[in-house]
């Protein structure tokens, strides 16, 4: 079970199975849909735990929710929101510095 959903999160983490493929694997297997989305979300190449939480966010996920309570449609929509972040800088949402980093008064 532990070796199932560790070798998933090591695809996922190599960038070497899509989200079909990901889906594919929760429908066939029984430890797969028992995986938090998060997990998998912050495996992702280029995301991270920030990136993967805002997206979550931003599509009404929950923090604890696992692969198997998530529907195909709202899995294949965070990917994409996921793949969109990890392609521009991560900003603060609410003053548009980036983050993290040191402020320019601090630098002083």
């Amino acid at each position: 079970m532990r070796d199932e959903r560790a070798r998933l999160l090591q695809e996922v983490a190599a960038g070497r199975i899509t989200v079909d493929g990901l889906l594919d694997q929760c429908h066939v297997s029984r430890n797969c849909p028992t995986v938090k989305v998060v997990v998998v979300a912050e495996k992702v190449p280029g995301v991270g735990k920030v990136r993967a939480r805002r997206a979550m966010e931003q599509l009404g996920i929950a923090e604890d929710a696992r692969l198997g309570e998530v529907d195909d449609t709202t899995v294949r929509a965070l990917w994409a929101t996921m793949a969109d972040a990890a392609t521009r800088p991560l900003r603060d949402q609410s003053s548009g510095q980036s983050s993290p980093g040191p402020s320019s008064d601090s630098e002083r």
